[in-house]
């Protein structure tokens, strides 16, 4: 619980600062990616060497990509893509949510299934091959529904971001298992309060102070029901598999909050930034209350104690989003 504390604690004096100090000229652009790489190397690099596979897994990886796709992502973009496309509805807000349900799982995917006791090594496959299709999937995704301007930057620019950290997280294993916990999560906490502090620093926009409000409203109002309907469909649709519960739940809500956040600054502004922001937090708190709970009930670890103990964080929460 501490951890938890700690955790929105980084996020909530990250942003506070980067708005109370006046507003400092620097490239915010390239902070938000370094961030969010830094977050996915530490988080591939405490997993374990070897992710053997057991009979059941294609199957099993097949259903959670579905949950993934379908329930958290299709289900919520079909409705804003209506909207836009045949009413010609635009808002800033709105296009941040849909920059956001665009998004692939988040960086810290395979650390959450890690303290909720799921099935670590599955969910771990399930992140890669998500990042991998994102590349492809993200900006054909907004380009169809936002107008982007420039898709093949944008498949670069995820590239670097998720796939490169990705693959020098898991070439990098032997060196950030040698990391302290306590320093570990202390690195993570600094990368996370480095990019609110950027996010922070946007919300300085007056763009958004002339709207804030309704920008906060939407965002926070979306996110909250996202999160709230997605859980219920995930419990519902496990109801009679409780072993998959912790892996579907995990897998049908992870969004990649403050990589969304980075992008929908440079298409709508700072209103657009608002969604991405308000669903780390709720999406945070939502996972470790779920971790918890799921951690109660599950009848065995099924990752090594030793990398469990160092995926979790200090006191047994999840370190990064």
């Amino acid at each position: 619980m501490a951890s938890s504390v700690i955790l929105v604690g980084a996020l909530l004096v990250g942003g506070a600062l980067g708005w109370l100090v006046p507003e400092i000229a620097f490239p915010h652009e390239p902070v938000l990616f370094a961030s969010a790489a830094v977050q996915l190397i530490l988080s591939v690099g405490m997993l374990p060497r070897r992710l053997e596979r057991v009979p059941g897994d294609r199957r099993a990886l097949h259903r959670l990509l579905a949950w993934h796709y379908l329930a958290g992502t299709v289900l919520w973009m079909l409705p804003w893509a209506v909207l836009h496309l045949l009413m010609g509805v635009d808002n800033a807000a709105l296009t941040g949510f849909t920059v956001l349900m665009a998004m692939p799982a988040a960086a810290g995917l395979p650390v959450y299934a890690a303290a909720a006791r799921a099935d670590a090594r599955l969910v771990t496959r399930l992140a890669i091959r998500v990042y991998l299709v994102g590349t492809v999937l993200t900006p054909a995704l907004l380009l169809v529904t936002v107008g982007l301007d420039d898709p093949l930057g944008l498949a670069w620019r995820l590239l670097v971001t998720l796939v490169v950290p990705s693959l020098l997280g898991m070439a990098l294993r032997r060196y950030v298992q040698k990391i302290p916990r306590r320093l570990h999560f202390g690195l993570t906490l600094v990368a996370m309060a480095a990019a609110c502090f950027v996010f922070g620093q946007s919300f300085q926009s007056e763009d958004l102070a002339a709207g804030a409000g309704w920008a906060v409203g939407i965002g926070a109002a979306a996110a909250l029901v996202r999160l709230a309907v997605t859980v219920c469909l995930a419990l519902w649709g496990t109801r009679r598999d409780p072993a998959s519960r912790g892996s579907t739940v995990l897998a049908a809500i992870s969004k990649n909050d403050a990589l969304a956040a980075t992008l929908a600054l440079g298409l709508g502004g700072a209103a657009a930034t608002v969604p991405g922001l308000v669903h780390m937090v709720l999406a945070m708190l939502v996972v470790v209350v779920l971790a918890a709970s799921f951690g109660r009930a599950a009848t065995r670890d099924r990752v090594e104690p030793r990398v469990a103990a160092a995926l979790v964080g200090p006191r047994g929460t999840a370190p990064e989003l």
